[in-house]
């Protein structure tokens, strides 16, 4: 997370203006009725808050503001002189701009298919590690061996057959591995 504060001071109103800049991003997991879906998703936040104190006090918190005519005007509150205002746009510019230069100096973040595709393939590498690589099967093999697991243990019906990891699906695993 990165924050940034300016201050612009305001003597003939007896006022300041404290500008924080905000840019973070947060990589969550989706949750639906709570129940987590190990599925993730990555959002930028970024904003500009402005805080006007009048006399010590604050007076309005806000990321809203307009110029009018070269006089800023912050919730009901009216800053007078364009040299005020001209030092507030660019104050508001400058952190713009460092908000800018750290949004795009993130790293790439992986997609929520991207990070489902490694926990997939590192559930096959610890399958992969407890079983022996010299004990894989083929997709072939794999498959005949589920269809005699399903017609012995369901009766050739409907039922749980276990999902288990094939020389192919291990050559896959590796090559998600290298990619991360």
């Amino acid at each position: 997370m990165m924050k940034e504060i300016r201050e612009i001071n305001i003597p003939a109103k007896n006022a300041k203006v404290i500008m924080e800049m905000t840019a973070q991003q947060i990589t969550r997991e989706i949750v639906l009725d709570g129940q987590p879906t190990e599925t993730f998703e990555t959002v930028n936040h970024e904003s500009i808050m402005m805080e006007l104190y009048i006399n010590g006090q604050r007076v309005d918190y806000t990321n809203m503001w307009i110029n009018i005519n070269g006089q800023i005007k912050i919730g009901k509150y009216t800053l007078g002189t364009p040299e005020i205002a001209n030092a507030i746009i660019a104050a508001y510019e400058e952190l713009e701009d460092i908000k800018k230069e750290e949004m795009a100096s993130w790293e790439k973040v992986l997609t929520s298919e991207e990070k489902q595709e490694i926990k997939k393939a590192e559930k096959i590498m610890k399958e992969v590690e407890k079983i022996g690589e010299e004990n894989l099967k083929s997709y072939k093999e794999e498959k005949t061996w589920r269809r005699n697991y399903n017609n012995i243990n369901n009766e050739g019906g409907e039922g749980f057959v276990p999902q288990r990891a094939t020389k192919e699906s291990y050559e896959w695993a590796k090559e998600i591995m290298e990619r991360a």
